[in-house]
This record gives structure tokens, sequence and C-alpha cells, in this order.
């Protein structure tokens, strides 16, 4: 398929929408500068040296080569927290400061004027809510754990 081709079936799909895709687009219009340039180097070389004038073939080759695609780099692993009460997900979110809100908001419905803290592991991140109470700290089942998102599936990843 010719990115010509490519372009107009990327195109007529309706698929230029959101910003990923439209990179995609411009990627393959660029593919499709490429090819032109390619194609046409040849016989503008020849009309360019009817007229005394050299290496405009030479040059588009050139400028071809520069339109070529570069290779994206893959996406990169997201982290987003998940909001849990004994192991019940309440939701998951961007940043642990809305994951941790989520918590203090529904444990805050069983106590009138309470002091929350928050005990987090150094060593995996996960954060556990606790009450400060007149007897000290007491567990209240709500957690916040990071978790990485990855943006493409790596079978190696699960070996």
């Amino acid at each position: 398929m010719s990115a010509r081709e490519a372009l107009y079936l990327f195109a007529m799909v309706g698929k230029v929408q959101d910003d990923g895709n439209r990179a995609m687009a411009v990627s393959k219009l660029n593919a499709h500068a490429a090819e032109v340039l390619r194609e046409a180097a040849p016989e503008l070389d020849a009309i360019a040296h009817q007229y005394g004038v050299f290496g405009v073939g030479t040059r588009l080759r050139e400028l071809a080569a520069e339109q070529q695609p570069q290779p994206t780099p893959a996406p990169e692993a997201v982290t987003v927290y998940r909001a849990s009460h004994d192991a019940i997900v309440m939701g998951l979110y961007t940043n642990a400061r809305a994951a941790r809100a989520h918590c203090e908001d529904e444990e805050r419905r069983a106590w009138s004027k309470v002091e929350f803290d928050w005990i987090e592991d150094e060593e995996d991140g996960v954060a556990e809510l606790v009450v400060m109470t007149a007897d000290g700290e007491e567990p209240t089942g709500y957690v916040v754990t990071p978790l990485a998102a990855e943006a493409e599936y790596d079978p190696e990843a699960d070996a």
C-alpha cells in the first residue's frame, strides 16, 4: 500500500479527531510527501539539466529523506492511584491527593470531629489512612496504592 493510499484510508475512516491520531495523520502525510518527492526527482532533475541547473534530483531526494516519518518513542507508563477500603476498589485517580481525599471523605462520615494521618510505606508507596484517637492511631481500612498503568502490553513482562 502506498503512503497516499494509507493516508486516504486513515482520513476516510475519520480517525483524525484526537491529538494522537492527528499526529499519526501528519506522519502519514509526511510519508506521502516523501514518496511524491522521490518519484518526481528523476523527471525534475532531467528538466533542470536542460536549463543548466544541476543537483535538483539530489536535493529532492534529500528533502524526501527529511520527510520520512521518525520512529515514535514508546509511550511511558503512567502512575495511577487506587483508593480502596478493605480490598474494595473505590476509584482510580491520576494523583495521590485525589485518592486520599476520597478515602478521607468516606471515613469522615463515621466520625464527628477527627484528625486523620497517612502512614506511607517507603518501599512500595502504599499509604494507609489512620484516625488519631485518644488511644493513638487506629487503622481505618482505607488504602491508596500507586499502580503503573502501562501504555503497551509487554508479553515479556509476565514471564
